[in-house]
């Protein structure tokens, strides 16, 4: 079991009325991802929590980090699932946590209710979830448009996805390239980590993927959403870099980790999915039943307008996707 830490307290949640009106709670966070890859990410979400209330004072987090792999996602999954002393599970790190929490809730039996960061859907998969709906892979269709309208006269162009991924359909980008006149051709890789598996096992598959492409020269690529991408941002774009592909990514945490200028950029703000989930876990806290937590509906971020790193990105006058 991992160690229990004491959230960190923002300014305005250490007043000590704050921590005598709220009562002592402990709560799970399921990550799928690096445990140091998201500092910035979890100081959001601790933050938001304090402001509502919860601080170091009365708040224990009991944390589970994954580190990419699968197979302890599940098991971290479970083994939060089955602690019945928990207030609260966050689920974070992309919709793989939020499924890994729901198939372990069904084997337990136990619906400790759960607040996710970054799913994909508007609809939460159970009743006792609810969180943001980050339009993660939601857009990569979206993102595909952007890529194909930079230059309309490219055939092909590179896919990174993860196709291990919970509810991956490879038809949502192929049917769009098989209605385009000509008709587009995709180049897929898929990067995972395997049950078990290593860091360099994820790096060799970002950097042969780019290889290809570079071989082959292919000059876009999508890198697709997925938590894993994102944990691994510097390798990607060195990859990239390396072999003079344009780039179109999903968070602007790549503009900052060696994305190059012309590089473009499209999604909501992952910040802002950790702020408002932990706000959302201060409601669902501070419900007298938990079983209300039905009355909190899932909050859709909308996506930031295109950009290109260093400047406003142009499409030469063609109109945005929708």
């Amino acid at each position: 079991m991992a160690k229990r830490k004491s959230a960190k307290p923002s300014k305005s949640g250490q007043s000590k009325k704050h921590a005598k009106q709220k009562p002592d709670k402990t709560i799970g966070l399921l990550h799928s991802g690096r445990s140091n890859r998201h500092k910035t990410e979890i100081e959001a979400l601790t933050s938001a929590l304090a402001d509502k209330g919860y601080t170091d004072k009365n708040l224990t987090i009991d944390p589970h980090w994954s580190e990419d792999d699968p197979q302890k996602l599940a098991e971290d999954a479970y083994a939060l699932a089955k602690d019945a002393t928990l207030n609260l599970i966050i689920a974070a790190g992309g919709t793989a946590s939020v499924y890994a929490l729901f198939n372990a809730q069904n084997e337990t039996e136990i619906r400790t209710n759960v607040v996710f960061t970054s799913f994909s859907q508007q609809n939460a998969p159970a009743p006792n979830m609810t969180g943001v709906n980050a339009q993660t892979s939601g857009l990569d269709l979206a993102r595909m448009q952007y890529l194909y309208e930079l230059d309309r006269t490219q055939t092909t162009f590179g896919v990174l996805e993860n196709q291990t991924r919970p509810n991956f359909d490879p038809n949502t980008l192929q049917d769009w390239a098989d209605r385009k006149k000509p008709a587009v051709e995709l180049d897929r890789h898929s990067v995972f980590m395997d049950p078990g598996g290593t860091d360099k096992d994820v790096t060799k598959r970002i950097n042969d993927a780019f290889d290809d492409w570079g071989d082959k020269e292919i000059q876009y690529v999508q890198v697709c959403a997925d938590p894993i991408f994102n944990d691994h941002r510097k390798e990607i774009t060195k990859a990239a870099n390396r072999n003079n592909i344009t780039v179109i990514y999903q968070w602007k945490g790549f503009k900052g980790d060696g994305a190059k200028k012309g590089d473009k950029v499209f999604g909501t703000v992952l910040l802002d999915a950790y702020t408002q989930a932990g706000k959302m876990a201060g409601d669902v806290l501070d419900l007298a039943d938990p079983a209300d937590i039905a009355g909190i509906p899932v909050v859709t971020l909308s996506p930031e307008p295109l950009s290109s790193i260093g400047k406003t990105a142009k499409l030469s006058g063609r109109k945005s996707p929708r």
